[in-house]
This record gives structure tokens, sequence and C-alpha cells, in this order.
């Protein structure tokens, strides 16, 4: 075996390893807590109604919402996301409930089943290279990069569809690029089925599907083709599937919209920016910077990384042929426009989020492969050789430091969450009692935090209308509340109480009887 598909393999198993190591030890964060509320049945109304009503409770009564019971069915999981989530199709979780049901509720097993879809984009991004690059070196390349990447193996470890949808963007793209090669029906029913299964494991597959359409236009010369014809057939035939599942997001669409809320915070063009680039290093360099005087070391990685995906661009655009770059090239806008547009006319930030830009990242993914499998293959005398390979070498170094170093974090930089000191304030005291409401999304980060508390804590939930009747016989109490006090709290616990944040931290506060 050569020297660089030897260490493709070696990156594919380190990529397996740190895919698996320390499943359990990260925190469980809020939006895996949804998940395990709603493939356990309960809609987060349902939680609310139930655990929001004043009495003491203790951290094991709230796991109850996050294990799979005899009383709801797999027909409550569905309807869980239908109602509330229905911009998260069902089949991921679908699957997740079945895996639990198998294997059990341990944090673990959750997220044991994205790792394990998360290894099957290896093959997929191999196969896609052959398609598109007839080329072994630039798959095993691919393989390589993404096995150590810092984000997939982030997502791969995260109860929540992400792994899925890098394996069904690979494998789909890779099955078009066949059916246009082959020409047969049985290619096209593949593809066909290939797109159901895409839109219903993330709406934002549709992007995928546009990508592809596209694409088949632009190399049709905008003709009515076979290949055109039969690609409309394929594509019809897999929307037609994801039909129930459109008119069930349409028929909760405010439900959607206040799902989304969080996305609809003001940004100017500046701080999208900033926010676009500062996200594409995490592809490759997922860690926090250290700040020094006079120099700012962050934006001078983001500027490496950024010109280096910039050239890996322009390369692929002057040595391929039309078909292949224009493949990659459409991957990336029809991506990223969607989400930068909205945000830049109409205000918002949906597109600072880096897991949406996943399709986006994985073409990438293949153009820098191109441009290292190319560059260190070379067998022009004029071409670099020594200088790529020390590129080559700077790129996996930072990824593999990257994962080594996040394999043993508890949090990362996409999903910070401060839980883990949270609890530990709390958990030093001798018999505490926290206090909380539905206040935007507090009920999903109270489950978060249920994972980490001590048995001898008690928690009183009440609805964000109501103020708590606290009990005298608690050594302490604390208001936890991550995104801030309730209009209500902040006008009459006052009255009644000092709040006193604990240590920095913004979501929690020590409360006292004022004498």
């Amino acid at each position: 075996m050569s020297g660089p598909k030897t260490l493709c393999l070696v990156l594919l198993l380190l990529g397996i390893f740190f895919r698996f190591v320390n499943l359990d030890q990260k925190i469980y964060w809020r939006d895996e807590a949804l998940t395990s509320l709603q493939i356990s049945g309960y809609t987060q109304k349902e939680f609310i109604q139930q655990a929001f009503n004043g009495q003491i409770i203790t951290p094991e009564d709230l796991q109850k919402y996050q294990r799979i019971g005899p009383e709801k069915s797999l027909t409550d999981t569905i309807n869980a996301f239908a109602t509330e989530t229905p911009e998260h199709p069902p089949l991921y979780y679908i699957m997740l409930r079945l895996w639990t049901q198998t294997f059990g509720n341990s944090v673990a097993i959750m997220r044991s089943l994205s790792a394990l879809i998360s290894l099957l984009a290896f093959p997929c991004i191999y196969w896609l290279c052959m398609e598109l690059f007839d080329s072994s070196i630039v798959g095993w390349m691919a393989v390589g990069l993404i096995a150590v990447s810092p984000f997939h193996v982030q997502y791969a470890q995260q109860a929540r569809e992400y792994s899925f949808w890098t394996v069904t963007t690979l494998l789909s793209s890779a099955v078009l690029l066949r059916a246009i090669r082959v020409k047969t029906r049985v290619s096209w029913a593949i593809y066909a089925a290939t797109l159901a299964i895409g839109l219903y494991c993330f709406s934002f597959f549709v992007f995928v599907a546009i990508a592809h359409g596209l694409y088949i236009l632009i190399t049709s010369n905008f003709r009515f083709t076979k290949t055109l014809i039969s690609y409309l057939a394929a594509s019809l035939v897999g929307f037609i599937t994801f039909i129930p599942w459109i008119w069930t997001t349409i028929y909760h669409l405010p439900e959607v919209n206040r799902s989304m809320e969080w996305t609809n915070e003001k940004a100017t063009l500046l701080d999208l920016l900033k926010m676009w680039f500062s996200n594409i290093r995490l592809i490759f360099f997922d860690l926090e910077i250290p700040k020094i005087p006079f120099f700012s070391l962050f934006y001078s990685l983001v500027l490496c990384i950024s010109l280096l995906i910039g050239y890996s661009i322009y390369f692929l655009c002057r040595r391929t042929q039309k078909q292949v770059w224009l493949f990659v090239l459409i991957l990336i806008i029809s991506n990223s426009l969607p989400l930068m547009l909205p945000d830049v006319i109409l205000g918002g930030t949906r597109s600072t989020t880096a897991r949406y830009w996943i399709p986006c990242y994985l073409a990438i993914h293949l153009s820098i492969a191109y441009l290292f499998a190319t560059k260190i293959s070379s067998v022009e005398i004029s071409q670099p050789r020594h200088f790529w390979k020390i590129i080559i070498a700077i790129v996996i170094s930072g990824q593999v430091l990257a994962c080594a170093v996040n394999a043993n974090k508890k949090v990362s930089i996409s999903n910070p969450s401060q839980n883990d000191k949270v609890s530990q304030v709390i958990n030093q005291t001798n018999y505490p009692l926290v206090v909380s409401s539905n206040y935007k999304y507090n009920p999903t980060e109270l489950l978060s935090l249920s994972y980490l508390l001590d048995s001898k804590v008690r928690l009183q939930l009440v609805k964000s209308s109501d103020l708590p009747d606290l009990p005298n016989k608690f050594s302490d109490v604390f208001v936890y509340s991550p995104f801030g006090l309730p209009p209500l709290w902040q006008d009459e616990l006052p009255k009644k109480y000092n709040l006193d944040p604990v240590r920095e931290l913004i979501k929690l506060w020590k409360l006292t009887k004022i004498n």
C-alpha cells in the first residue's frame, strides 16, 4: 500500500476511535435531552403540564421523561415530532427508539447509533470520489480528512440526526452520479429511494436535492435529455413519498416557527460574516484559540483556512472538467445561499449554525481532498511537493490534535453548556433546592441538568406565569434560569428574596430571604 493510502488508513482508524471514545462523558445537552423526551413519546407540552406543577421532585423524577416506557408507543414518538418539531422528520428518531428499546436508555447507547451511522460516511465519500474524480487517491484522501475532522466527529457523538444527514448526502450524490453514468432504470430507482430517505432524515436535505437538479439541468444544457427526464421521474417518486410529512409540516407551521425562534435574533452583516468564516475552521480545527496581545491568532487561523479552501476550489475549477467542478460548486452554493440570503435580507441567525452547512462542508472536503491528492501525487518537477506535504501535515495534525483534546472535554464550541459548572455548585451543598420555570428553553435545559445532579438535590418547577412557594427546610435554594428570569420573577422575587449570582454563571442565582 502506498504512503498516502497508509496515512489515510491510519487516519481512518483514529477517526473510528475518536467517534466512540468517552461517548457518555460529554454533557447531554438540551437538544439531545429533547431527543430522549420525544422518542420516549412525550411532547414538551405534556412534560410541562406534568412536571411544572410546583411539587418538590427529584432528578430521578425528571429522568422518567428520558426513558422509553410501556405507557408510550412508537405512534406517540412520531406524534411528538409531527406536532412540535416537524422540521425534524422522524426516520432517524424511529431508528433510535427501536435501538434504545433493544439496547437500553443510557447516554452511551443513545449516542452510539449516530456513531455507528457515521462510519458509513467513509465508504460513501470514497464511492462519491470514484464517481466524481475516478481516482482512488482522492477517495482515500477524502476518507482520511473526514475521519479526523473534529466537526464530523462531534456530530457523530450526538443523539441527533446530523451524522445520518451526512451519510444520506454522500450516498445520494454518489448514486446520482452512478445513475448518470450507467443510465439504467434500476440505478434511477435507487436514486429515488435515497432521495426519500434523505428527505425523511432532515428537512434541509431538500437543498441537496435542489443541487442535484441544478447539476442535471446545467449539464444537460437546459434541454430535455433522457438523463433529465430520468432524473425528473426519480425525483417525482422521491418527493411523492415525502408528501405526508410536507403536509404535516404545513399543518403545524406555527410549531415550526416557535421551535425556530432562536434563529430570529438580530445580527449585523459584519457579525454574520464573522460567524460564517469562524464556522469554516470547525471542520479542521475545533478548539478554543488563546488570546495573544496585539495579534489575533484566531483570525489568522480563519484567514489561512479560508485561503486554503478558496485556492482548492480555484484549483479544482482549473484542473478538472466542467462535470466535476460544477457538481462541487453547486453543492456549496445550493446549501449556503438559502441559509445566508434570508439572514441578510430579512434578519436572523440561522446561517450561523454550523451543522446546517453539512452539505457545503462536505463539498469543501471534496475540493481539499482533490487538491492534496493531486499535489502529492504529481510527477511534474515544477510542483513544490514538499511544500504541500508540509501543508497536509499541518492540516491533519491540527485535526488530530483537536479530536484528541475534544475527546476529554465535556462540552464543545458548537454546543456550549454551563450545566457541568452549575451542577458542581449545586452538588457541593448539603440539601439544595433548585427552583426553575418553563421560560423559553428551560425545560430541556433542566432535563440536561438532571443527568448531572446528585440524588440529594430537590427541584421545584413552576410555570413562568406563577411564583414559587418556597419551603424553609433546605440548606440552599438556587434559581436556575439559563435564558434569564421570567418577567414576573424579575419583578416579584426581589421583593422577598436576595438574588445573588453564583460566581460568573449567568444562569444560576442563590436565593436568600430578606430579613
